[in-house]
């Protein structure tokens, strides 16, 4: 696997980590159910495109607050990190049609500095 492959592979990784501590940290009790009004739907805009692109609406610090707040009853079980807690040696990858500016890899590399490092290579949040 390219060194390319696996930063991909370690995005989608921590994005189905986010997706599951989500899930998991979502209140239980019953809610109010209200009908929404659906006049204002768009089913082609999930997000703002100015909001999507930008690359700098979360820094290191607070992506890293982010997942220790969602992932703070993450128990690693054996052979397995939680995402706070995550880091690896990453690898260099150069810019391509997909993400125009080169990632610099680095040593020990947390699971908050690669998403962001990521943003910023691929233009997106």
């Amino acid at each position: 696997m390219s060194a390319g492959a696996r930063v991909r592979t370690l995005v989608v990784t921590a994005t189905c980590g986010l997706a599951v501590i989500l899930a998991i940290a979502l209140p239980t009790q019953q809610l109010s159910a209200y009908a929404a009004d659906l006049r204002a739907f768009e089913p082609g805009f999930i997000i703002s495109d100015a909001l999507f692109y930008d690359s700098g609406a979360m820094s290191t610090a607070a992506i890293q607050s982010f997942l220790v707040q969602k992932g703070s009853s993450c128990v690693a079980a054996t052979g397995n990190t939680c995402l706070k807690d995550f880091y690896q040696t990453t690898w260099t990858r150069t810019a391509d049609t997909r993400c125009t500016r080169t990632y610099t890899g680095a040593n020990n590399e947390t699971a908050a500095q690669i998403i962001a490092k990521v943003a910023v290579s691929c233009g997106i949040n």
